[in-house]
């Protein structure tokens, strides 16, 4: 038809037209495209019966199709949207990217909060020791926690910009890692008469030394949820290349249906188990340093939580 003439003289426009199952014409471009590729021909001419525009993979690109009809003749109309799409693409990789660092941020943020948190608890317990009685020992403790928080405080505000620029990850003593959170946990443990089983070996991992804030929440965690006089153990476990850490308690155990979403923002395992921002802060901190947590049963009662980090 004439109306559709001027079409096919456009050298970057795919124009082709059929009218009952029989090509009327074609320009250069379609030629070329489709020549000895009789499968692509007719995937265009049934897509042509039901959609008004889809898309086409040919060798040199991706093309959106837009079909027309006059008169019985169809004109199908093609160009090449493979720039647009791969655009597209990385528009859409640079904004997980973005939403990435976001998540990040808000982690590292909530792991300030939640771990301040738990130092000024500290404070708070030594203060009322010495109200009671003056010991020069809780003195020194208090200053130990004040550094402590000064060095989260300056450390996560560096994360937060860019975790892997400020991460300074080196070769760490498991049994020196863990002696730190056991020491920043022990007032808790010894609240409620909580003894800690240590089973260490010689182990090293390979993080930065903010992982121990992983260590103490979630050995806060096993001692808040750990009933009175009872025990939490720590043992490790080593591979070829990783080390798992596991902190096992007898609290009330954690149900398969909520072992994944204790690690998740703002969610909880039941109504009863305020775990809160802890294990989700803690989950992205190990994740960041290359590693996995991850909790199961413990036989008869309680909850093993298993952090695995490389040795290198």
């Amino acid at each position: 038809m004439e109306y559709f003439d001027h079409f096919f003289g456009k050298a970057n426009i795919f124009a082709l037209t059929f009218r009952g199952g029989r090509v009327i014409n074609m320009n250069e471009m379609a030629k070329n495209l489709l020549s000895g590729s009789t499968p692509i021909l007719e995937y265009i001419m049934d897509s042509s019966r039901y959609l008004d525009t889809f898309d086409v993979i040919f060798k040199n690109g991706l093309y959106r199709m837009v079909r027309t009809t006059i008169n019985g003749e169809v004109l199908v109309l093609g160009v090449d949207i493979s720039d647009i799409k791969m655009k597209e693409y990385y528009l859409r990789k640079t904004n997980r990217l973005q939403e990435k660092r976001i998540e990040g941020m808000l982690a590292f943020s909530d792991l300030v909060i939640h771990d301040i948190k738990n130092y000024l608890f500290m404070l708070s317990g030594y203060m009322e020791l010495l109200e009671e009685e003056y010991n020069p020992q809780h003195l020194q403790e208090m200053k130990r926690v004040l550094e402590g928080m000064k060095h989260l405080i300056a450390k996560s505000s560096l994360l937060i910009k860019d975790p892997k620029e400020f991460q300074k990850k080196a070769k760490l003593s498991v049994r020196k890692v863990m002696e730190r959170a056991i020491h920043a946990v022990s007032m808790d443990a010894k609240r409620k008469n909580i003894k800690i089983v240590k089973k260490f070996r010689g182990e090293s991992i390979y993080a930065d030394p903010i992982i121990v804030e992983a260590f103490v929440n979630v050995l806060h965690n096993a001692i808040k949820y750990s009933p009175e006089n009872g025990k939490v153990e720590i043992e490790t476990e080593s591979e070829d290349d990783s080390v798992a850490i596991k902190i096992k308690d007898e609290g009330p155990g954690i149900p398969d249906a909520y072992k994944e979403s204790i690690f998740e923002r703002f969610k909880r395992g039941t109504s009863m188990m305020g775990m809160g921002l802890g294990l989700a802060t803690t989950k992205y901190l190990v994740e960041a340093n290359d590693g996995k947590i991850w909790v199961e049963d413990n036989e008869p009662q309680g909850s093993i939580f298993v952090i695995q980090l490389p040795k290198k």
